[in-house]
């Protein structure tokens, strides 16, 4: 079983389309501009799906094989890279929210003008642990659950920022034994 934990990042050459912004402007201030505007319209600085960029993904081809980490120099490339694994894979167990997971990957692949065939089956490939899992369980607490139900150490309670490539690999991995035991 095959399982895939994507990492996001905030896609500042969409925000600069989007917004109008100079290409003089470094990218780390478009994504500071944008999130002032997202506040004052929302109240939120929490950026859109078509404002977030895969940053790179974790890959376990079985439970007791290590995960791989993927990342590339673009996003087009990186979401190539993903069609490739997901092609050779007949269902990737994500951890939450598989419907919403294959429909921003399909909207990635629209952005970055790649062929819809290519994503085209996504959504029945992946399968998630909606089974077992209660409300208000989502993806950020992943590390979280994983952690308590696997022997794998996913969580570090002090981390601030995004999960390193190695915590989202050793999700992978527990991910896909839980899948290989029957819970997704």
């Amino acid at each position: 079983m095959h399982a895939l934990l994507p990492r996001w990042r905030p896609d500042a050459e969409s925000a600069r389309r989007l917004y109008g912004l100079s290409e003089a402007l470094p990218a780390a201030d478009v994504i500071k501009a944008v999130e002032q505007v997202l506040h004052q319209r929302t109240g939120s600085t929490q950026m859109p799906p078509w404002l977030l960029a895969l940053d790179g993904f974790a890959w376990a081809r079985r439970a007791d094989e290590p995960a791989q980490w993927f990342s590339a120099a673009s996003e087009r490339e990186l979401l190539l890279q993903l069609v490739q694994q997901m092609d050779q894979a007949q269902s990737v167990a994500v951890f939450a929210q598989a419907a919403e997971l294959a429909r921003r990957l399909r909207l990635r692949c629209l952005i970055q003008g790649l062929a819809p065939a290519f994503s085209a089956r996504w959504a029945e490939q992946l399968r998630d642990g909606e089974h077992w899992q209660p409300a208000g369980v989502d993806t950020a607490a992943a590390d979280q659950v994983l952690s308590l139900c696997g022997q794998h150490p996913c969580f570090e309670p002090w981390l601030e920022g995004p999960p390193s490539s190695d915590q989202l690999c050793a999700q992978a991995q527990a991910l896909s034994a839980l899948y290989e035991q029957g819970w997704m």
